[in-house]
């Protein structure tokens, strides 16, 4: 993760991402979270390893980490 995240920026976390987070019935508010801080960067892909709670709501295409990495050819 430490040599993946000198390649990849991190997004913060805004108050209008929270915002507009809260009243989404989600299973899991973080994702909603993660998905909002995409959104609002203007993210091509979201990478994480729980997408069977981002089918519901999601709208950016979305990975596992090893998917992404396969994609993208990445080999840190």
């Amino acid at each position: 993760m430490s040599r993946l995240s000198e390649d990849i920026p991190m997004l913060p976390l805004t108050p209008t991402d929270m915002r507009n987070a809260i009243g989404h019935p989600v299973k899991d508010f973080e994702d909603m979270l993660q998905y909002q801080c995409a959104l609002a960067a203007g993210c091509d892909v979201i990478v994480t390893n729980n997408k069977k709670d981002f089918h519901e709501f999601c709208r950016i295409p979305f990975l596992t980490a090893e998917e992404f990495l396969l994609q993208f050819d990445y080999e840190g």
